[in-house]
């Protein structure tokens, strides 16, 4: 696994090859949020059909169980505030 900059022609050819399966942006209040569509040079280009892709989803209920303690968090992450 490696994590580098892209562009966005090279993200436009992913998907035109079929590639790109799915794409998401995650952060602290966003939790996991799945893009669906992207415009580009005046044209539209629909990732997954526009649905959630089973990766997100994953991180996301993986998240949202820790976050309500229904997920045993392994990383530490919560602190019991009284």
């Amino acid at each position: 696994m490696s994590e580098r900059m892209i562009t966005l022609d090279e993200v436009i050819s992913a998907l035109n090859t079929g590639k790109l399966k799915e794409a998401f942006a995650s952060g602290t209040a966003a939790v996991i949020s799945p893009v669906g569509k992207l415009t580009y040079k005046g044209k539209e280009y629909v990732i997954n059909q526009g649905k959630v892709g089973p990766l997100a989803q994953k991180l996301y209920d993986q998240i949202i169980g820790i976050q309500y303690g229904k997920i045993k968090d392994p990383y530490g992450w919560m602190e019991k505030v009284t």
